[in-house]
């Protein structure tokens, strides 16, 4: 019986949501005709022809109106409403852009080669080539050896020569951090010269574009070359997170999470006012990350990784509703919604009084006595292996996908007790490393909590928004908070700490708690009794659930900002 009214539950639900779910339909246009306007940068015309003569050899019936300006006016054009852009990193981040929509399609990538040949080879794979290698060489360039490169002993007394275009000395002057008129490069006159020198030339490195590496079905063409590890914190090894350099995807991917230097990549966007919603913008944008991006290396921009594209892809995928007006059936929004409520109270209603009928018939055994409080120490603090900690109290790790999972750490859901209720952000919100990134809520007390990591919330755990407490039940699993693509994960990380760092430095936690127990909660008549174990000095699990919005304030004042 029990299963029968449960399934008649489900089935009104079911009818119902049905019935309502025709009032409220996607406004989706069978029409793909239409016409789209691109403004696009002088620099990134030939690309944009490129992708829309493609594009319409398979979507005739798509016209494209493409026009070119410069700085503030291609600012102003874009910003118009129904107008796409298409242009790199240097012009989507000077102010006159602030605010507007953008998506990386591609990117520009600048990296360093060396030839297979070169007796320092094992010495460049092991150690990398640090900023002080590359200065030294480019400031001294008939001067400058493998042994002050690399910063070995004496002995390999050979010359570095570094070879590049014109190009490449901006971004070569970025990421030095010097002026480009002290860097000396040997130039080149294209990708095939620069190849030829550095396969002469065992004793040179040579910055070209990643794009360049690349051959027309996607496979490196290294020709004898081999890439060179960038030593970026300059600790003359090349560290776990900047081991990138085996291929080329491996140095997209790194690109993508953070691991390789910002100043030898720019990105190339797609912007808008806003996220475009137009389904012809929406259909060549999909278009351009996903088959469009085999046309992006004969203009010698690089492709996106995989999972990035999908996860660009995923934010087009926002659909408008709107009301559909339907035949006149007598019954309004309103009066579904009410029906369903009245059905649906009525099953319940039966069911429990079945339940009470059989209960009181069944024999049960109940005491009064209420369970033991449980105690929590630094012992019953759960941290596991691979994850990264922050002084906020939360959680990083890396997935194999290249996003960052976060979430908040175990020990304080330990001291907020049961959560009833969580504040996230939206998908495609931006958070910067610092910002309260979440709220945790329990009967209208709350703490804000601070994100570990910077970038792009890719997804939020909707489960959490039905069931808060998972935050406590199990926080690093079930109970995550966000997936993101972080700014500069190798950056980031520097401040978090792994496993065994953290239990000790949870050990002093449980020391500022104690004292904030102790200053703040000395007028409570039964704190000695009711909070702190004495012997052993553990703590009543739970601790903040009994106490009111008051203390709640002074905990997010006194404890959680001043996080050391």
């Amino acid at each position: 019986m029990k299963k029968l009214i449960s399934t008649l539950v489900l089935v009104t639900l079911f009818t119902f949501c049905s019935l309502q779910s025709m009032a409220f339909l996607p406004i989706q246009s069978n029409d793909s005709t239409g016409t789209i306007s691109v403004w696009t940068s002088s620099e990134l015309l030939p690309l944009t022809n490129l992708l829309v003569d493609e594009y319409v050899k398979s979507h005739p019936q798509v016209d494209f109106v493409i026009s070119t300006g410069d700085g503030l006016i291609l600012a102003e054009k874009i910003s118009s409403t129904g107008n796409l852009g298409m242009v790199k990193k240097e012009s989507a981040n000077q102010p006159a852009w602030n605010g507007l929509w953008k998506m990386t399609i591609g990117r520009d990538i600048v990296v360093p080669v060396v030839n297979e040949r070169n007796p320092y080879l094992s010495e460049i794979t092991l150690k990398g080539i640090s900023k002080k290698g590359f200065l030294r060489a480019l400031e001294n360039p008939t001067t400058a050896t493998w042994s002050e490169v690399l910063g070995i002993e004496q002995g390999k007394t050979s010359s570095c020569r570094i070879y590049g275009s014109p190009m490449v000395t901006g971004a070569l002057a970025d990421f030095l951090q010097a002026n480009p008129d002290q860097l000396t490069l040997l130039e080149t006159t294209d990708a095939a010269d620069l190849f030829k020198k550095l396969q002469a030339d065992e004793y040179a490195i040579g910055f070209c574009k990643l794009a360049d590496m690349m051959g027309d079905e996607g496979t490196e063409k290294m020709n004898g070359l081999a890439f060179a590890p960038i030593d970026v914190n300059g600790n003359q090894q090349v560290d776990y997170f900047e081991q990138i350099y085996s291929n080329a995807d491996y140095i997209a991917r790194g690109i993508w999470i953070g691991k390789y230097p910002k100043a030898l990549y720019e990105n190339v966007y797609c912007v808008a006012n806003t996220l475009p919603v137009d389904k012809n913008q929406t259909d060549f944008l999909e278009w351009v990350l996903t088959d469009g991006q085999q046309f992006l290396l004969s203009s010698g921009i690089s492709e996106l990784v995989s999972n990035e594209r999908l996860s660009k892809v995923s934010q087009l995928e926002a659909v408008d509703y709107a009301v559909v007006e339907s035949e006149d059936t007598g019954y309004t929004t309103t009066t579904w919604w009410l029906l369903g409520i009245v059905v649906v109270a009525g099953l319940l209603f039966l069911f429990n009084l079945i339940g009470i009928f059989r209960n009181d018939h069944a024999s049960v055994t109940q005491t009064d006595e209420p369970e033991a409080s449980a105690y929590f120490s630094e012992q019953s603090i759960k941290a596991p292996g691979g994850m990264f900690f922050d002084k906020s109290h939360t959680w990083a790790f890396m997935e194999k996908s290249g996003f960052v999972r976060v979430g908040v750490d175990d020990f304080l859901q330990h001291v907020t007790g049961t959560v009833t209720k969580v504040k996230m952000k939206l998908p495609g919100e931006k958070i910067r490393k610092g910002e309260v990134f979440l709220t945790l809520i329990q009967n209208g007390k709350q703490l804000d909590i601070y994100s570990p990591v910077s970038g792009i919330i890719m997804e939020n755990n909707a489960s959490l928004a039905a069931d808060a407490c998972l935050i406590n039940q199990s926080p690093f699993s079930e109970g995550w908070v966000y997936v993101m693509e972080s700014d500069n994960w190798l950056r980031e990380i520097k401040s978090l700490v792994m496993q065994e760092p953290y239990l000790k430095w949870i050990q002093k936690e449980f020391v500022r708690l104690k004292d904030f127990l102790s200053f703040h909660l000395s007028s409570e008549s039964s704190f000695g009794q009711q909070y702190v174990m004495q012997e052993g000095g553990e703590l009543k699990d739970h601790l903040l659930e009994d106490f009111g919005p008051k203390v709640w304030e002074e905990f997010q004042t006194s404890f959680i900002n001043n996080a050391c």
